[in-house]
């Protein structure tokens, strides 16, 4: 956006930042785009600010349809759905670890709860030295593109049609 100065150009940036960006990743994005308005001034500036601002204008109309039962499903559903998707995530992963060569060359140990992991260490004497790792804790975090649940397949054709797009170098 710095490096343009022709408005049509940076209409359709601020069309491509609210969709896919923003309808998919509200979270992430908007607390950047935030960030970023605040550190940049001028035509980008603007842009960016107009462009949160159809954000919160979309966001405030989805709020005022009130709530729709039939995009709301029961809880038993959803739990499903979660069991299926986590069924059908660990039996990928297991199919990628057995054809991983990672995986062949180290040894797997799974911990079940704990602060500290032990291990006994063998020395070329035949006796064993026990050691004791300390464990810290450590997080993730991804966010899922919200058009995945309601038009998986549109998605997909857009990220497809981005990919072609891209220049050649």
């Amino acid at each position: 956006m710095r490096h343009t100065s022709d408005d049509e150009t940076l209409k359709q940036l601020n069309t491509l930042l609210f969709e896919p960006l923003l309808l998919n990743f509200p979270g992430k994005v908007k607390d950047y785009l935030i960030r970023r308005a605040d550190s940049e001034s001028g035509k980008t500036k603007t842009a960016i600010e107009t462009t949160i601002k159809i954000f919160k204008d979309y966001l405030d109309d989805l709020k005022s349809t009130g709530v729709i039962p039939e995009l709301h499903p029961p809880q038993t559903q959803r739990d499903a759905y979660q069991r299926h998707f986590s069924r059908l995530m660990s039996e990928s992963l297991k199919e990628a670890e057995k054809e991983s060569v990672f995986f062949s060359l180290v040894s797997k140990s799974v911990l079940l709860y704990g602060r500290k992991s032990i291990d006994y260490v063998y020395r070329p004497d035949g006796q064993s030295t026990r050691m004791e790792t300390p464990l810290q804790s450590h997080g993730t975090e991804i966010e899922f593109p919200r058009l995945e649940n309601i038009d998986p397949f549109g998605l997909d054709y857009m990220l497809r049609v981005f990919r072609v797009e891209q220049l050649k170098k």
